[in-house]
């Protein structure tokens, strides 16, 4: 994912990517979201895009603990005039 916005009036460009072989990777992803489904993190009833309904944060510290590689990068970027 790569996204640009604004953080307390600076322009921020984060980088994440989350890399792990097609069919594990697919399974982990699953599970990341079902742990908070279980858990009762997502709260609110109904279909969900699943990155909306999750906690990201807590998302990203799960995957990486069943074995996925996660990357992030941050930097601020200057204004333009």
């Amino acid at each position: 994912m790569e996204a640009t916005g604004e953080i307390k009036g600076r322009r921020e460009k984060l980088i994440i990517s989350l890399e792990h072989d097609g069919y594990e990777g697919t399974a982990v992803a699953t599970v990341g979201c079902i742990l908070q489904l279980l858990d009762g993190a997502i709260k609110s009833p109904g279909v969900h895009v699943m990155g909306h309904a999750l906690d990201p944060e807590r998302y990203m510290q799960d995957v990486k603990r069943m074995g996925m590689i996660v990357s992030r990068t941050a930097e601020t970027l200057s204004l333009r005039s």
